[in-house]
């Protein structure tokens, strides 16, 4: 028996994706040197995209191989993970800075060198974590997962059932999610959870839609995807200024501790602006997370079967995929109250 209709399209997005996340390791592994500021967060996205690619097509790939680069793949992401979120948070106060009153720009000032030598520090551990013979190890991993794609696909189940089926599961797990974070008391935890479950949901979706389009438009709609990033940034927004306002609070504290009240006390305005910040950016994924729950318009057509391939079963999930489950929303009038 042939491969499969759908497998020069696995194999194209699969090349595609970690040719991506080569190009962004080579800016890493240059970035102490000549720091590129999106490189690290482009390594990032690339690896998350690879893994779920890699997760969603594995009933056709070498399963020894498939599992063995997304292992080192997610320890890539573990090695580079904490320097980004200390890159976005040097950025963030470093353009405060220049409008801070003088008491605020002395106490900005110290944070902000701390967190840079430690930014520093981190593109170096990242440079090597970029290093190329790790990512040729990556590269030749996912070349041994996909090898089977050019194999006759005899004894294979087709790959597209179960692939709608592990999206729909996404789905479904960031619809739980989301539901746990709706709620006006939603702790900066669910919504977190909520953010990389949304996150996943996408790279699934994407990584479906990149073969197979048209195979479960519930699940790969443009539309759908796109409020899915909305959802994504807004959450986002949100945990920047979570883990803003605990670290600011936590230097604060150190201070008022080292007998430096005033200086902990320069940094109450700014904790106010960016509670504020954070209550907007809160408002604003809530009515991204309605927006998403509306009911849908239903897409009752089934999964259109390749004209290669007449005996294709009926996708398991594929109702699932048609069908997205709804949460309720809690509507309160006005901006909730945070302590």
């Amino acid at each position: 028996m042939d491969p499969t209709p759908y497998d020069a399209a696995i194999a194209a997005d699969l090349e595609h994706r970690t040719r991506a996340l080569a190009e962004a390791a080579h800016r890493a592994h240059d970035g102490a040197a000549d720091p590129d500021p999106e490189a690290i967060h482009d390594l990032r996205v690339a690896a998350r995209r690879l893994v779920e690619a890699l997760a969603l097509w594995r009933g056709r790939l070498d399963l020894e191989a498939a599992d063995d680069v997304r292992r080192r793949v997610r320890r890539l992401r573990q090695r580079i993970g904490p320097v980004r979120a200390d890159e976005v948070r040097a950025a963030d106060l470093r353009a405060r800075h220049a409008d801070a009153d003088l008491p605020l720009r002395l106490a900005l000032e110290s944070i902000v060198r701390r967190i840079e030598r430690r930014v520093v520090r981190g593109r170096e551990d990242a440079a090597r974590a970029a290093r190329p013979s790790r990512v040729a190890a990556i590269v030749a991993g996912v070349q041994a997962a996909a090898a089977t794609l050019a194999a006759p696909a005899f004894g294979r189940p087709d790959p597209l059932p179960p692939a709608i089926a592990r999206s729909a599961r996404r789905r479904d797990e960031a619809w739980r999610a989301l539901a746990r974070a709706a709620g006006h008391d939603a702790s900066d935890t669910l919504l977190h959870e909520a953010r990389i479950a949304i996150k996943k949901d996408r790279y699934a979706s994407e990584a479906l839609g990149a073969v197979h389009p048209t195979g479960a438009p519930a699940l790969t709609d443009p539309r759908r995807i796109a409020a899915l990033r909305r959802v994504q940034h807004a959450l986002g927004t949100v945990h920047d200024r979570a883990e803003l306002i605990a670290m600011l609070e936590q230097r604060a504290r150190r201070w008022r501790a080292d007998g430096r009240v005033e200086r902990a006390q320069a940094l109450s305005p700014l904790l106010e602006r960016i509670a504020a910040e954070r209550r907007t950016a809160l408002l604003r994924a809530r009515r991204a997370i309605a927006a998403l729950a509306e009911p849908p318009t239903p897409a009752t057509e089934p999964v259109p079967a390749p004209p290669a391939r007449e005996d294709r079963a009926a996708a398991p999930g594929a109702a699932s995929a048609v069908a997205p489950p709804r949460f309720p929303i809690v509507r309160l009038p006005g901006r909730p109250r945070e302590s």
